[in-house]
């Protein structure tokens, strides 16, 4: 197999909390590929990333309506200049159909240009991505295959902003689909008329080995966490609950909270108003290396996710798949993927969402049951093992990219 030439469109990068993007492009230049990386924005500040073979640049497009439109207003002047045919193709894309990404499809025009050498193939990571890919394919920019991959956001409060006609024209435009979990994929069959032939299954991987179970005594057998963004659909104001009933008969319960987020002040609040600030901690943004360790001297996982009031919702949090690769136990909601990785009372518990006594009691049942939490630890690490480790998932991304170049050099039969 030759070496590829893979372009990824990404909303920013590198982002500290989207390591399995980062994982796919490491994972894609260790098989000897090269990946170059458009970012919509600037990189987080705090978020570097440096890699032989691989050249990232930036959009920059402005976070807000106005500032976009005042700066494609420049734009256009200098691409008039450079890509006539291709501003005129977007504006007729646009004046067609008012939902077309036009102003977002004007900065990567803008920088695409940038790149090293043309791509083989472009991935989209996201819905709104892909869309912007499929205006520059029909302006003559892109004239390769391009992937889209749908992750979460972007197929449920992107499409309650939007409606479901916002992806009419990437729907019948991209190559190939790939959704990162089963329920992912029956919603852009049974909601928005996609062509199943054309969407896979991919999810999203993890180093399975870079989370080694740790000794049974290192770990304490009355800590729990959890880990990520506070934001709604994270669904933590619900463990906190759950860990003030627990708290009630294991009073030496300690429940770190790793992240941050615009909730964080609220869920401050909720700690001290239940009268448990001494057992609950908010830890902030760690490292990928210190959560590993976190994980390694946790009892358990919680992972609570709900389904936001804008419709925001998780594919499957990567930071479950952790603490299963680290032999740690879970406990989690029906939501979105997650049943598809957690088997409910096999590698750990699964409770509806919002039902905070039903939370507690799970909790409550792992740390009462040391050999239940070491068994559905063992069961957890099988799971992760066998259907998400990202070496194993990075070769098959590079088959399906690989697939989708011979069918567009072989050629077809001509019709009897």
């Amino acid at each position: 197999m030759r070496p590829l030439r893979i372009a990824f469109l990404v909303n920013r990068f590198p982002v500290v909390t989207e390591t399995f993007i980062v994982g796919q492009v490491t994972g894609l230049l260790a098989l000897g590929h090269r990946v170059d990386v458009v970012s919509r924005e600037a990189s987080d500040p705090d978020a570097t990333f440096v890699a032989d073979g691989c050249t990232v640049v930036s959009a920059r497009v402005p976070t807000t309506r106005g500032r976009r439109a005042l700066q494609a207003i420049a734009l256009v002047a200098r691409i008039a200049l450079r890509h006539p045919v291709a501003l005129l193709r977007i504006a007729r894309l646009y004046l067609r159909d008012r939902k077309t990404p036009a102003i977002d499809a004007l900065f990567f025009l803008h920088v695409i240009g940038r790149l090293p050498a043309r791509p083989d193939v472009v991935h989209a990571q996201f819905g709104p991505l892909g869309a912007v890919a499929a205006v520059l394919r029909d302006a003559g920019v892109l004239d390769a295959p391009f992937v889209t991959s749908f992750r979460g956001y972007d197929l449920s409060w992107s499409l309650r902003r939007h409606g479901r006609d916002v992806y009419r024209h990437l729907l019948a435009r991209g190559d190939l689909f790939l959704a990162s979990c089963d329920y992912f994929r029956r919603r852009l069959v049974a909601e928005l008329d996609a062509d199943p032939e054309r969407i896979v299954v991919h999810r999203s991987g993890i180093d399975v080995d870079r989370f080694t179970p740790a000794a049974g005594d290192d770990a304490e057998p009355t800590r729990i966490l959890t880990i990520g963004r506070l934001v709604e659909k994270k669904g933590v104001a619900y463990a906190i609950r759950a860990i003030a009933a627990v708290a009630t008969d294991c009073p030496d319960v300690d429940y770190a909270i790793l992240g941050d987020g615009p909730l964080r002040a609220e869920l401050e609040a909720l700690v001290a108003s239940l009268g448990i600030a001494d057992r609950v901690r908010f830890l902030g943004e760690q490292t990928h290396d210190e959560i590993r360790a976190h994980v390694g001297r946790s009892a358990l996982l919680v992972a609570p996710s709900v389904t936001a009031a804008n419709g925001d919702e998780e594919g499957i949090p990567n930071t479950l798949k952790e603490a299963m690769a680290a032999e740690r136990p879970v406990v989690a909601t029906r939501h979105a993927g997650i049943p598809e990785l957690v088997d409910d009372g096999v590698s750990g518990f699964l409770v509806p969402e919002r039902d905070v006594d039903a939370l507690a009691d799970r909790i409550r049942a792992l740390l009462g049951d040391p050999a239940r939490r070491v068994a559905m630890g063992n069961a957890g690490r099988r799971t992760v093992r066998r259907d998400y480790d990202r070496d194993v998932l990075n070769r098959e991304l590079v088959e399906l990219y690989t697939r989708l170049l011979d069918a567009r050099t072989t050629p077809r039969r001509p019709a009897p």
